[in-house]
């Protein structure tokens, strides 16, 4: 095939087993390394052997180009409406020597005459992704990996609340357990979409670092399996006056704070369900990757996300310690104390300061006080 060589200055990127050709033209960035890596990773222990993926926001093409050399996918098309993109895009495919169906489009217009359908649809635009999502539907094959990364994590977790509610239709306010709970919007908003194309999503693991939040969902076609994720609701609530949190089911919302009567914050609807089914599925390989890290930050989020509890909602340590007008105390020898007060409880990827456990804010602010600094 015969392309236009750009004739701006280009160099070359190296991960994993891709060898990338970039310019200022095309967006590549290496930050993203981390949730790149998960995605071979939970591809590649998914499937077992040969998979179709759609890279839809595609760029440098590397996760097409990963995702073949690493993963076994096959056949691969890679969309990207930029046409300095698709130059890089070919040149790259051809860097690597790996085959695929390139195309300049949007997956909006793609899916209004596309037939095929795929094992993995990859979505990684800069900014929302909630205008490409309805279009995955209409892709995927009746069991499909949907991967999806959001870079608007201001919108998804609380400061821009006009914004949210336009783009997610949910309610949002500024916590310090927003990164958590912008994901779980996210994860229900796509989810309330998937149903209406009588699909059941699944999150098996979430990653949220830097400035994005990225979903990696399992969807399967079925009425029972969209009604399970449509109901599976709720939403999350804080008081300014006292500090306590928790979760509202879609039963039980109310306006005053079951400890103080002050009138709490609401955010929502977001998804209550787990963001780590079938971990012990991809468990060792994650093991394995996090060893290959030089940066202590990554290993240390992997290992997080491996080991932290799969229950809604974190509690954010320095917030509880101000109220109590404590000092700073050790997380690792929280956890240990309430272990052995029956409880459980652990770290968590989406704060180096918080802690989950199964006690309540009450609970947890009364071992706080009587712990020893």
């Amino acid at each position: 095939m015969q392309f236009a060589r750009s004739s701006m200055k280009s160099s070359i990127y190296e991960e994993g087993l891709a060898r990338i050709i970039y310019n200022s033209n095309v967006f590549l960035n290496p930050k993203a390394k981390l949730n790149r890596d998960i995605s071979v990773v939970i591809a590649k222990e998914f499937f077992k052997g040969r998979f179709s993926v759609l890279d839809a926001t595609s760029a440098t093409g590397i996760r097409a180009i990963r995702y073949a050399k690493e993963a076994n996918a096959d056949p691969i098309t890679v969309l990207d409406i930029n046409e300095d993109a698709i130059d890089i895009i070919h040149r790259n495919l051809s860097l690597n020597n790996v085959n695929a169906t390139v195309i300049r489009d949007d997956i909006r217009s793609f899916s209004l005459r596309s037939d095929k359908r795929f094992n993995l649809i990859d979505i990684d635009p800069f900014g929302s992704p909630a205008l490409l999502v309805n279009s995955a539907f209409t892709l995927a094959s009746k069991r499909a990996l949907l991967f999806v990364t959001a870079t608007d994590t201001a919108v998804l977790c609380g400061n821009k609340h006009r914004a949210a509610l336009k783009k997610y239709n949910a309610i949002t306010f500024d916590s310090d357990i927003s990164h958590e709970v912008g994901a779980r919007i996210l994860i229900y908003f796509i989810a309330r979409i998937a149903s209406q194309y009588n699909f059941g999503i699944e999150p098996l693991a979430v990653l949220s670092y830097n400035t994005y939040i990225r979903l990696y969902l399992k969807i399967e076609r079925g009425d029972d399996k969209a009604m399970k994720s449509i109901e599976s609701y709720g939403f999350f609530y804080k008081c300014n006056e006292c500090g306590n949190q928790g979760l509202y089911t879609r039963y039980n919302i109310e306006q005053r704070c079951s400890v103080c009567n002050s009138r709490v914050n609401i955010s929502g609807p977001l998804w209550i369900g787990k963001l780590f089914n079938e971990r012990e599925s991809y468990s060792d390989a994650l093991k394995d990757l996090a060893s290959t890290y030089k940066a202590n930050e990554w290993r240390w989020i992997i290992k997080a996300i491996l080991e932290e509890l799969d229950i809604p909602f974190y509690y954010y340590l320095p917030e509880i310690t101000s109220r109590l007008k404590k000092g700073s105390i050790s997380i690792d020898k929280l956890i240990e104390l309430l272990r052995s007060n029956g409880y459980m409880a652990s770290r968590t990827h989406f704060n180096k300061s918080a802690i989950k456990c199964s006690c309540s804010y009450s609970e947890l602010k009364g071992i706080i006080s009587d712990l020893k600094v």
